[in-house]
């Protein structure tokens, strides 16, 4: 995983003393990897005492006491830090902020930005029963990122599906699977606002196109499934000078057609391969 954004930001001043600390990821992570050294906080030498909990991919450190007005602080995110499938961070990440010499926040007339998104722009090939992500630069007001806000369109109608936010990402899950071979626009629209009340300054879209329809080869031995897509058969042990014969069905479980090609269609392959034979 990697960093994407921050809150605050890398080098932000003004940040309100009773502020939270929010860190998040290209990707979910794993609650679990993420323990008290995880994300440090410091003034100077000092380590702030505070909690850390993982929503997602977002990890939000708490401080336990509102911290000094006037002051630069370090929040240090160390590579224990790891994916759902246990991929740490490659490297630690650092950045600062500095609080307001009031101690309140300065107020915020920045409007949020999208960081990123899953697909992203212009990607093929992607599967019909991928969700869509869009992460924002910083925490919006989930009430704004709704099935009225996050909308995606075939090009002929929009498509129905739910829209869930944890204040960093907005997450489209579609009704139904997607079409194969389609081109799909997702428009984030301006209507989407931050804790603040700042809009983003103009609709977002972009585009994805589905994966093509294809194959999916079966092996069945009578009605019993022995190969799905690949994999190998077990023949089990034959007495030496005795013979076994089997037969098997190749049936297209895909969406597109399945051309046998070559001579012999079927071969055998692996150890001791020379010791059988096929008839089709």
């Amino acid at each position: 995983p990697t960093v994407i954004s921050t809150s605050p930001v890398s080098g932000g001043t003004g940040i309100a003393a009773n502020c939270s600390i929010n860190i998040v990821f290209s990707e979910a992570i794993l609650a679990s990897t993420v323990t008290s050294g995880s994300v440090v906080l410091k003034k100077g030498y000092t380590t702030i005492t505070g909690s850390a909990a993982v929503n997602g991919s977002t990890i939000t450190f708490t401080p336990s006491a509102a911290l000094d007005a006037g002051t630069t602080y370090t929040v240090t995110v160390s590579t224990t830090v790891a994916d759902l499938a246990g991929n740490s961070l490659d490297n630690i990440y650092t950045f600062t902020f500095t609080t307001s010499t009031s101690g309140s926040a300065i107020t915020d007339n920045v409007p949020p930005q999208i960081s990123s998104t899953s697909p992203s722009d212009g990607t093929t090939g992607i599967s019909r029963s991928s969700a869509i992500s869009i992460l924002f630069n910083e925490k919006v007001d989930a009430a704004t990122v709704n099935e009225q806000s996050v909308l995606v369109n075939n090009g002929s109608n929009y498509i129905s599906g739910t829209v869930t936010c944890d204040g960093y990402t907005a997450v489209f899950t579609p009704a139904s699977s997607l079409s194969y071979s389609t081109l799909y626009m997702v428009t984030v629209t301006k209507s989407v606002e931050d804790v603040s009340g700042n809009a983003l300054s103009s609709d977002y879209s972009f585009t994805f196109t589905t994966e093509a329809p294809r194959p999916e080869i079966q092996v069945l031995q009578g009605t019993t499934v022995i190969v799905s897509g690949s994999g190998s058969i077990d023949f089990g042990n034959i007495r030496y000078g005795y013979t076994q014969s089997g037969s098997f069905t190749i049936r297209n479980n895909g969406a597109a057609d399945l051309v046998l090609s070559g001579s012999p269609l079927v071969t055998v392959s692996g150890a001791n391969a020379a010791e059988f034979s096929i008839t089709q």
